[in-house]
């Protein structure tokens, strides 16, 4: 039984070491290192190899501390994500505009998959918008497609992000809903972060019938 802890033990001092050679790096890998030694069973694994997460405590403690401090002080870096969402120009109702999304990764990202969902209200000459990527390291890529707003209103677009290992299994990625507020003479693309919600504004555009226009009926500004 003793070698059998002694062989988890020098098994788990091989794994914290590795882990602890790259903590100070982006604040998600020192979550993921305090969510490994906390979720071990020390009833499981023994006295032993106890022993030896307690001996690295101090390490422990100050990673999680400047964890919690980063990540209170500045936004949370994914690995992955949709950074920026804009327009060619104001996409009003029945404008042809090109929609822009810039998607960044904080390593290279060979394989990435960008996907969006339209409402019925917004118009896009492609069938199934997809996109695959090749994502270099912090450096932005920026897609473009066509769009035209059909109905005056506030219409919501689901956008996501994924990469993939190189056997397709799923790695990880972001998904944000944009908005896009449109009318006869104005419009403006918003992040989520960016969208509010007025009761008062919703029940004014309620009274009002809203401009619409068919895909036919779409032109370049």
């Amino acid at each position: 039984m003793g070698n059998h802890y002694n062989r988890n033990c020098h098994r788990l001092e091989s794994h914290l070491e590795l882990l602890y050679d790259k903590f100070l790096v982006p604040g998600y890998q020192v979550f993921l290192l305090t969510t490994f030694v906390l979720s071990i069973d020390f009833q499981v694994v023994g006295e032993t190899v106890a022993g030896s997460i307690i001996k690295h405590k101090f390490v422990l403690l100050f990673s999680l501390s400047w964890f919690l401090v980063t990540s209170s002080c500045s936004a949370p870096q994914l690995p992955i994500e949709i950074s920026d969402a804009s327009a060619s120009r104001p996409p009003t109702v029945g404008k042809l505009v090109d929609l822009l999304l810039e998607v960044r990764s904080i390593g290279a990202e060979p394989d990435v998959l960008l996907t969006l969902s339209f409402p019925q209200m917004i118009y896009s000459p492609i069938e199934k918008p997809q996109w695959h990527l090749d994502l270099q390291d912090n450096k932005p890529q920026t897609i473009s497609t066509e769009i035209c707003v059909l109905e005056e209103g506030s219409w919501l677009v689901d956008v996501s992000v994924a990469s993939y290992f190189d056997d397709g299994e799923f790695k990880y990625g972001d998904r944000r809903v944009l908005q896009i507020i449109s009318t006869e003479d104005s419009a403006k693309v918003l992040l989520e972060k960016d969208i509010t919600y007025s009761q008062a504004e919703e029940t004014q555009k309620a009274q009002i019938t809203p401009v619409k226009v068919a895909p036919s009926d779409c032109v370049m500004p």
